[in-house]
């Protein structure tokens, strides 16, 4: 009996951090998911106040971009990032439509460990009449104002051009 009523209580307890466990998980995820959709957005429009914000102010910060035509672009610190999406931003001001459909957010997995998370997506989206794919990889610190991003690389790429190895 005693074996029995050990074996339930642990079997509830782990049953019950499980479930604490993965209402977390959950919730961490969901503003994850958030903090990815309000910087595309913010980017989308323009808005390098809103879209810096997004990211640690810090110059450990690593932010790259690959381009359709294999432009690479690196910046290191949240300063050097700054100031190479807004110069971005006033040379390419049509780059990317304030409200392009869907919101770039297909495919995402995300991975919490602790105050860590990491993220890879695949993106497609379109507007203006242009479609776009990008794969990015983005390591997401959890800090008192919330999830920041710590790291950022992106490439856009041509349609059938991703090789997916499983």
């Amino acid at each position: 009996m005693k074996i029995t009523l050990i074996s339930l209580v642990s079997a509830t307890m782990l049953l019950v951090f499980s479930i604490c466990s993965s209402a977390q998980t959950t919730g961490e995820e969901a503003a994850i998911r958030q903090v990815l959709h309000a910087s595309h957005l913010a980017f989308n429009k323009r808005e390098l106040k809103v879209f810096s914000g997004y990211f640690i102010q810090s110059p450990t910060l690593y932010y790259q971009v690959t381009t359709a035509d294999n432009h690479l672009y690196m910046a290191r610190g949240w300063e050097a990032m700054t100031h190479m999406v807004g110069n971005h931003m006033k040379d390419d001001p049509q780059d990317f439509p304030a409200d392009p459909t869907p919101i770039p957010s297909t495919d995402t997995h995300i991975h919490v460990n602790g105050n860590t998370a990491w993220v890879d997506e695949t993106t497609h989206w379109e507007g203006d009449g242009k479609k776009w794919n990008g794969r990015d990889l983005l390591i997401l610190e959890k800090q008192a104002a919330g999830w920041k991003i710590a790291a950022l690389t992106t490439q856009v790429y041509s349609e059938g051009n991703l090789i997916e190895i499983k």
